[in-house]
């Protein structure tokens, strides 16, 4: 499963994982921290793309946590490229190299 989160409820969902509701893989959740994410945003014309900065993220067995910078209550609308491309990422289990590690 992948949790998708705007920046704005992030702090709040990060500490349901960690604190709030006990599940089996939680002490090793906890002893991971946030790493950032990055996406390549295509530019038009040159072929070439730029590296941007998406988030954080942190995952644990089958439970990835990403968050979504500048993005608000409904990510998919505020920074819909950063957020396909996170999706996508978790659908085909990071087939692409330039995915981050959503199972570990």
């Amino acid at each position: 499963m992948a949790l998708v989160s705007g920046c704005r409820e992030t702090s709040g969902q990060k500490r349901v994982f960690e604190q709030l509701i006990p599940w089996n893989r939680q002490a090793a959740y906890r002893l991971r921290r946030f790493a950032d994410w990055f996406w390549t945003k295509e530019r038009s014309g040159n072929g070439r793309g730029e590296l941007v900065k998406g988030g954080e993220m942190k995952s644990v067995g089958k439970l990835a946590f990403v968050s979504v910078d500048n993005a608000g209550h409904l990510p998919s609308l505020s920074q819909p490229e950063a957020v396909s491309f996170i999706v996508k990422c978790w659908v085909t289990k990071g087939m692409d190299t330039r995915c981050p590690p959503l199972e570990q």
